[in-house]
């Protein structure tokens, strides 16, 4: 198994020097949210313009994001 690492908030986002390790990544852990983040939306808009793959979408879609509503006590 390869070593891996995380970083908060770390400039450059990416790290990697082959003269310490060819095995070592580190990653920092905002730009690893923020690029799940953006790869999700531009999923979303790329999928919902195909007019083929819009109505299976959001079929799926509907499954599973379920909204339930607050009520107070």
């Amino acid at each position: 198994m390869s070593p891996d690492g995380y970083m908060d908030k770390s400039v450059p986002e990416i790290r990697f020097d082959p003269s310490v390790s060819m095995d070592l990544v580190l990653v920092s852990v905002p730009a690893l949210a923020d690029a799940f983040f953006s790869g999700i939306d531009q999923f979303l808009v790329d999928v919902f313009a195909d007019k083929k793959k819009r109505p299976i979408a959001d079929q799926r879609l509907q499954k599973l994001v379920q909204a339930t509503p607050l009520t107070e006590k």
